[in-house]
């Protein structure tokens, strides 16, 4: 093979792979602040809403995995390595997580936030039996009725991710 390829070498193709990789599939869709709606939504996406409400509010996914009758995406921040995704059910957001620091509760509550700082905000709201150590989800409750609940996942005191998703019995 004596193609211009084959001189240039694995470093050479690789270099003009990167020449035509569009730009614009690196643009970085997850907005870089937002607010976390406790039981409603993350920066603009709405747990139950449709993939085509999530991807205006995150942009377009990273990739989606389709299982049966769901369908799993990632959303991500190139720039930041924080991402979120979305699992839907037919054709619904029923679960949605993230790990984007700069998106805070009303509260002040975010992605690195410690547990110190989730109790002062939500303390008597929080499942207590749920929420007891370092390691542990702290869990908020419902919405207007409907049996959804946000998570607080925390590693070593600090959330780690936010998590909210529809419960299915």
């Amino acid at each position: 093979m004596s193609s211009k390829f084959h001189r240039l070498g694995l470093a050479g193709a690789l270099f003009v792979a990167v020449l035509a990789f569009p730009a614009s599939a690196l643009a970085n869709g997850l907005p870089k602040s937002g607010t976390v709606v406790v039981n409603v939504s993350q920066a603009g996406a709405n747990l139950l809403g449709t993939r085509t409400q999530v991807d205006s509010a995150w942009g377009q996914p990273f990739s989606c995995r389709p299982r049966g009758s769901q369908t799993s995406c990632q959303y991500e921040d190139y720039s930041t390595g924080e991402r979120a995704w979305a699992t839907f059910v037919s054709g619904q957001a029923l679960y949605i997580v993230q790990t984007v620091s700069a998106w805070t509760t009303s509260k002040g509550v975010h992605v690195g936030s410690t547990k110190a700082q989730l109790d002062a905000a939500y303390g008597s709201q929080l499942n207590t039996s749920a929420c007891g150590g370092p390691n542990w989800p702290c869990i908020l409750g419902t919405n207007n009725g409907v049996p959804v609940q946000t998570v607080f996942q925390l590693i070593n005191g600090k959330i780690a991710n936010i998590t909210m998703e529809k419960q299915v019995f």
